[in-house]
């Protein structure tokens, strides 16, 4: 059975997709693991980065993404639904992930901004049957990524910012949730109202395993003492991944056909 972790925060901004594609490329180049990048977020960074915007506009039209799946879902149902074929294979540009010999792999159901009406509908058909919209969803997406399930032993699901019925959904499927914040006040603030508020209730005070990875760090007085804190508060994964343009420039896939490199 594939390992489930959701990487989500309350704020925008914080690193949740950059952390999301570089954690599934290098856990698949260097420890072969298959991986499956489920993009909750209707903003589409992680299918942006892995597939390119031309990539993704190549799945729309095949019909391959997730706010394709759950309109067939739940307002065009189709007999013998398969979420396999919703999904992107072979999805990473890295070099060292096209070789015959390379035995990991990252796959992505991918999204796009237009999942926010998607999600909105959600919502209301949830109210009108008087159940939870994050609820529905999470029962929804186990079953069919039970189909594949045993084809990955990682599914990671980047989750959208707030508090969502996508986000929600994505809290309640998984064993571990990371949360990259960047180590200022307001993201700190926003990370305990996350894990305090957000989480507790959510899971009735039984919330998954949760780790903070502190992102886009720069070395100055006001950093060192939120990392202070939130090294006193939290299960900080260390070291702090240092603010990079060329990191940030190396996640962008420029077009479907382009490749780089982890010695890039």
């Amino acid at each position: 059975m594939a390992f489930r972790l959701s990487v989500a925060h309350l704020k925008g901004g914080v690193g949740k997709s950059t952390t999301t594609v570089f954690l599934a490329e290098m856990l698949a180049v260097n420890y072969d693991l298959r991986v499956l990048v489920v993009d909750l977020d209707p903003q589409a960074n992680s299918s942006f980065m892995l597939l390119s915007r031309a990539g993704v506009e190549d799945a729309e039209r095949q019909g391959k993404l997730l706010p394709k799946f759950l309109i067939d879902l739940y307002e065009s149902p189709r007999p013998q639904l398969n979420i396999a074929d919703y999904i992107i294979t072979g999805a990473s540009d890295l070099e060292e992930l096209q070789t015959r010999s390379a035995k990991g792999r990252v796959d992505v159901l991918a999204s796009l901004p237009m999942l926010w009406f998607v999600d909105n509908a959600l919502e209301k058909r949830a109210c009108s049957e008087n159940v939870d919209a994050g609820e529905m969803l999470k029962s929804a997406l186990g079953q069919h990524l039970a189909q594949v399930e045993p084809f990955y032993d990682l599914i990671i699901f980047d989750c959208p910012p707030g508090f969502t019925a996508l986000t929600r959904a994505g809290l309640l499927s998984v064993e571990a949730v990371l949360s990259p914040t960047i180590a200022d006040s307001v993201s700190g603030r926003s990370l305990n109202d996350f894990v305090q508020i957000g989480l507790q209730r959510l899971t009735n005070g039984q919330a998954p395993a949760h780790y903070v990875a502190i992102s886009k760090y720069v070395r100055n007085s006001t950093d060192r003492r939120e990392v202070d804190w939130l090294r006193r508060s939290y299960d900080v994964l260390d070291p702090p991944i240092r603010f990079s343009v060329a990191m940030t420039r190396a996640m962008e896939r420029l077009r479907p056909d382009s490749y780089r490199s982890v010695r890039e």
